[in-house]
């Protein structure tokens, strides 16, 4: 199957439907993946960037955030590079205040069962992660 990479842009366009023109010419392609055409594929690294534009550019809630990233990741036909770790960091990162790149650092880590190395002991404690101070 082909497997096109969504770059951050599309998510932006998908979530917001800004601007409506882009926003409208990306529903045939999310129904064709969908529908099996092909899959949408979504880097652990573009769901940062899609946070920090979301929050920090156009003012969306942390709730807000990881709700409409939730929503895109959960499309048929869109497949999450690292689905438990980023779902994961979502939750921590709505649920506590601790920014995603920590959030999701922190889901890796309680996932594999390996521990963060790191000076800011509070946060990754807010998560429940596994962490030491050097």
């Amino acid at each position: 199957m082909v497997r096109k990479w969504v770059d951050t842009n599309i998510i932006i366009r998908a979530v917001t439907g800004q601007p409506p023109g882009m926003a409208q010419r990306l529903l045939p392609v999310l129904h064709q993946a969908a529908s099996g055409e092909f899959e949408l594929v979504v880097p652990s690294i573009v769901v940062a960037e899609a946070v920090y534009v979301l929050e920090g550019t156009l003012g969306f809630s942390r709730k807000d955030v990881a709700k409409a990233l939730r929503a895109f990741c959960g499309l048929k036909g869109v497949e999450l590079e690292e689905f438990e770790i980023i779902l994961t960091a979502l939750f921590d990162y709505e649920e506590t205040n601790v920014d995603f790149a920590d959030a999701y650092l922190g889901a890796k880590a309680k996932l594999s069962g390996d521990v963060v190395l790191t000076w800011n002991a509070r946060d990754f404690k807010k998560i429940g992660a596994r962490h030491e101070i050097p």
